[in-house]
């Protein structure tokens, strides 16, 4: 279905121009990526390529290499016993030839993608199929593909060999063998070993470090590792950011080339508005390639694909959002926290206002909690208009702004304003917030009034439960019958320093 969104969407009733005020840079991301002295790259399918011309244009623009999802798995190559059909990735090997691309040979080795006609209870019979595909395969591509995944996906989530049927037919000995073999065959290739569940420290993660040491104790030809980053973000909606970093200084000392092989981020099931999630992607991509671009030995990010509309992820998991351009080919925020990383700036999420606050253009989504909320030309802290509030029965009556949209799980947000009440009358700004917990109050900033304008400022870290029904912000406090003004409102997402 498509989805009717502005970039960095603002309000159901348009789009404003605060997020929206910093157009998409119109540069392709490898030429960003040449200067900052890193490879992009995407994993393209077949069936868009050859089909959507819009797809197949930023696959070409933007990346240096691609890799074929599935174009290069031994079952989809090898479905017919005796028979090889290699027509998807020669198609795919002409397209990037002409866009002056280099391709990822994924994956030789792999107990997911082994033919159905296999023998896989045959030992003798399994490792001479292997055998056979590798070569042929190693073969068929030799000079156009720049990195092969040679073994993928052989660790059990505790860190040991995971009982695959590989490992159980062949033994341990059959993923040296395998790098062996592709050396042989490919001498000019770089080889790797990928997995997921290795970006950050933990078991899996430990016992890569042990497959790698023995494989480099046994001096087998490896390359490097790609570390494939699909991330969900929940529950927390947060990545450990230190834990990576330490993660790829660790694998880096071991001096492997280190790639993020396979990057796409999750964000369905987040509590929040849709543009909230997107932002908690945006911060957790411009994480993952500042991350790279600060560990030398990093060289290559690698997004699992180019649009939401063809992602791995509704086919095997469900509906969701996961990569740089939404399904109907528009930039997402996470395509421009690429940008920004690329450029060495910080995450405009961090600066750009996700509302419009200056009541230049009219109310912008603001109204009343109770009262009557007007724009009002002069007497202003800054602009030229201001918000005031009148008639007010109640002191929790004030000026209000539905946030439901753009606040969402796993992000802190810094919410700014200049209030202007009466003098020693108290002052708060406050979330009311409608979940599946019930409704609640967070307060954001309190003061007392001064006479004149004055900031309110405070940074608030949700803990949202889904379904959210709403959540506002709004100012109140003084006694019934005393006005308040407010003007210069601001909300971003409170990055850290550093």
């Amino acid at each position: 279905m498509r989805r009717l969104w502005c970039v960095w969407t603002l309000w159901a009733t348009g789009c404003g121009q605060a997020l929206g005020k910093r157009a998409p840079d119109d540069v392709p991301l490898r030429a960003l990526a040449d200067k900052a002295g890193l490879v992009v790259g995407a994993a393209v399918s077949w069936e868009p390529l050859q089909q959507d011309p819009g797809y197949a244009a930023l696959a070409a623009r933007h990346f240096h290499v691609l890799t074929p999802e599935n174009a290069l798995k031994w079952a989809p190559i090898e479905h017919t016993e005796g028979a090889r059909d290699t027509r998807r990735i020669d198609d795919i090997a002409r397209f990037a030839a002409r866009n002056g691309q280099s391709l990822r040979g994924h994956t030789l080795v792999w107990d997911l993608e082994i033919p159905s006609w296999v023998d896989t209870a045959d030992a003798h019979a399994l490792d001479a199929a292997l055998v056979s595909h590798m070569r042929a395969t190693l073969s068929e591509n030799r000079g156009r593909v720049g990195v092969w995944d040679v073994v993928n996906e052989a660790l059990a989530d505790d860190g040991q060999r995971a009982p695959t049927v590989l490992h159980n037919a062949l033994g341990e000995p059959h993923i040296a063998q395998a790098f062996r073999l592709a050396r042989a065959e490919d001498p000019d290739a770089k080889l790797f070993y990928n997995d997921y569940g290795v970006l950050w420290p933990g078991p899996k993660a430990d016992g890569l470090l042990r497959l790698v040491d023995s494989l480099q104790a046994q001096d087998v030809p490896i390359d490097g590792v790609g570390l494939q980053s699909h991330v969900h973000l929940v529950p927390e909606g947060r990545l450990d950011h230190a834990g990576i970093r330490a993660n790829l200084k660790r694998l880096g000392e071991r001096g492997l080339e280190l790639h993020l092989s396979e990057v796409d981020v999750r964000v369905a099931d987040l509590a929040g508005g849709h543009t909230g999630r997107l932002l908690a992607q945006a911060q957790a991509v411009y994480g993952l390639v500042d991350a790279c671009l600060d560990e030398p030995a990093c060289t290559t990010v690698t997004f699992w694909g180019i649009s939401d509309r063809y992602s791995w992820v509704d086919r095997t998991i469900g509906p969701d959002d996961p990569l740089l351009w939404d399904d109907d080919l528009v930039p997402k925020p996470a395509l421009f926290a690429v940008q920004d990383a690329l450029r060495g700036k910080p995450w405009r999420g961090c600066s750009d206002s996700l509302l419009d606050g200056s009541f230049e253009a009219g109310a912008a989504g603001f109204s009343s909690t109770g009262g009557r909320a007007s724009v009002e030309r002069g007497g202003t802290s800054e602009g030229r208009h201001r918000l005031v509030v009148t008639d007010r029965t109640e002191a929790w009556h004030g000026p209000q702004v539905d946030a439901s949209e753009w606040l969402a799980e796993g992000l802190d947000y810094r919410i700014s304003a200049k209030v202007k009440v009466p003098k020693g009358a108290p002052v708060n700004a406050t979330l009311r917030i409608e979940d599946a917990a019930g409704t609640r109050y967070v307060s954001v900033a309190a003061a007392q009034g001064t006479g004149a304008w004055q900031a309110l400022s405070g940074v608030v870290a949700l803990d949202l439960h889904a379904p959210v029904g709403s959540v506002h912000w709004y100012v109140e406090g003084p006694p019934p019958g005393q006005d308040i003004e407010l003007d210069g409102v601001v909300a971003t997402v409170a990055c850290p320093s550093g």
